[in-house]
């Protein structure tokens, strides 16, 4: 029987550690310039949709190219991050309802072949302009 001192609250189901989705969004949006010593960026673009949800979206960006290409987003309510609909680079949405699940299907969509595919096309682009202004 439980009793009035008893603890009432869901110890077992509280993640400690939990981060809200921009912060995945920004922490994986900061490593691509990193790992590309800036020839290509990534840029984290919040904003509100029509239906009152909040969306963060990591768009790539080549700034030589002044070119831009969304590939990635993520949709929560305003007040409870959780569960977050994912949506990739092939337009599919996916709700995910924790944490550990956003990391996982972030994981996915950033190395899919398409956006392996889009990054390394930029880069070459990238590289061909840059031979061409050397040439001249």
């Amino acid at each position: 029987m439980v009793s009035v001192d008893d603890n009432l609250w869901p110890v077992d189901q509280l993640q400690l550690d939990a981060v809200t989705p921009l912060t995945l969004v920004k922490t994986q949006a900061a490593q691509l310039g990193k790992m590309t010593g800036g020839v290509l960026i990534a840029e984290v673009v919040t904003s509100e949709t029509e239906e009152g949800k909040t969306e963060h979206a990591i768009d790539v960006v080549a700034p030589s190219l002044d070119y831009r290409y969304r590939i990635l987003a993520v949709w929560h309510d305003k007040d409870v991050f959780y569960p977050v609909t994912v949506w990739d680079v092939y337009g599919e949405g996916t709700l995910v309802p924790s944490q550990s699940g956003v990391i996982a299907i972030m994981q996915r969509a950033l190395a899919s072949d398409r956006v392996v595919a889009v990054l390394n096309s930029l880069i070459a682009r990238i590289n061909e302009a840059a031979s061409k202004s050397s040439d001249s």
